[in-house]
């Protein structure tokens, strides 16, 4: 089992063809996934269950995604139990994002003396399945941090 292309570190601006082997006398499986270098979240982008002995696994879509590094795997199993696994990280780079909708929202300002405080959301379709305090496809920015240091006074960072 090899994943051929793309190559390891490439940058991904536009959707390419991932391409790979995989092969086995007791192949029983195969998937083909990505996920962001941070989370554990996979999404599947191909399976199947025959060899492939040099061909597209699936293809993989920087238009669809936030910039950053992802990490692609590949993993076969056999019949008995046995898995096998390639992985690749890849960097998602340009601005040819198809569809993508972004948004932000100024929720509230508070002024202090000379720093104002601004609590800002922003909503990006891009982010699936990412669900946040202030709703879904939704992260909040804060321009400054308030805490209390337990001797009454107030701390901003």
């Amino acid at each position: 089992m090899e994943l051929v292309t793309p190559a390891e570190a490439a940058r991904g601006t536009a959707p390419t063809d991932v391409m790979g082997i995989v092969e086995g006398q007791d192949l029983a499986g195969w998937r083909l996934r990505y996920r962001p270098v941070d989370p554990n979240e996979f999404t599947t982008l191909n399976a199947g269950s025959g060899a492939i002995t040099s061909g597209a696994l699936g293809e993989f879509d920087p238009t669809q995604l936030i910039n950053g590094q992802y990490r692609l795997v590949l993993e076969a199993w056999n019949e008995d139990g046995g898995l096998a696994r390639a992985e690749r990280t890849v960097r998602v780079a340009g601005a040819m994002k198809i569809g993508h909708f972004s948004m932000t929202y100024e929720d509230v300002t508070v002024p202090l003396a000379g720093m104002p405080v601004t609590l800002t959301r922003t909503y990006d379709s891009r982010q699936r399945g990412r669900a946040e305090a202030f709703g879904h496809r939704t992260r909040k920015h804060d321009s400054a941090r308030i805490s209390s240091s337990g001797l009454g006074a107030i701390l901003v960072q």
